[in-house]
């Protein structure tokens, strides 16, 4: 190679050298932008957080209640499957009539011995069957059902099912 094109390359080096030490400090300027507007949002939400915070301290009871029911009938995604076994089981607890008084007396007389009656049994039984047909009309509708517009579409209607019902 001649030395005019060595040197042209030697200069071709050093101005991408210079260019990537520009475009590193340009690059971490606009992660420092980034990061203060991120840091300032967080700090504005942390402040509205507070505020409320002090508010629902100076609440009523049917303040509470109000706010409560609000957020329960905002509930509709779980987190994970233990979410999802968890809200299961709370909604088949509370279609369950349970007689409290009778159970802790039972209990208070024999701590150690299980003891069901007929009528126990026989409920417990009825709302297992009412369960399994359930799950086996929601089968029978999820084979029925085959015309959806792709398979996306076709898992959300379901996830839809689950979750609602109908």
């Amino acid at each position: 190679m001649s030395s005019s094109v060595q040197e042209r390359l030697e200069i071709l080096k050093k101005k991408k050298v210079q260019c990537q030490e520009a475009l590193n400090k340009q690059l971490a300027l606009e992660q420092k932008i980034q990061r203060t507007k991120t840091q300032a949002f967080e700090d504005e939400a942390i402040h509205i957080d507070e505020e409320n915070e002090m508010d629902t301290l100076d609440w009523t009871a049917s303040q509470w209640e109000a706010h409560e029911q609000k957020y329960k009938k905002q509930e509709g995604g779980y987190k994970d499957l233990t979410d999802l076994a968890y809200s299961t089981y709370q909604k088949a607890t509370r279609k369950r009539a349970v007689d409290m008084e009778k159970y802790k007396n039972e209990n208070h007389l024999s701590p150690f011995e299980v003891k069901s009656t007929k009528e126990d049994v026989e409920n417990l039984s009825k709302s297992l069957q009412e369960a399994s047909e359930i799950k086996k009309k929601r089968r029978r509708k999820e084979e029925d059902a085959g015309t959806y517009i792709t398979e996306k579409n076709r898992q959300f209607n379901m996830k839809l099912e689950r979750e609602y019902g109908s």
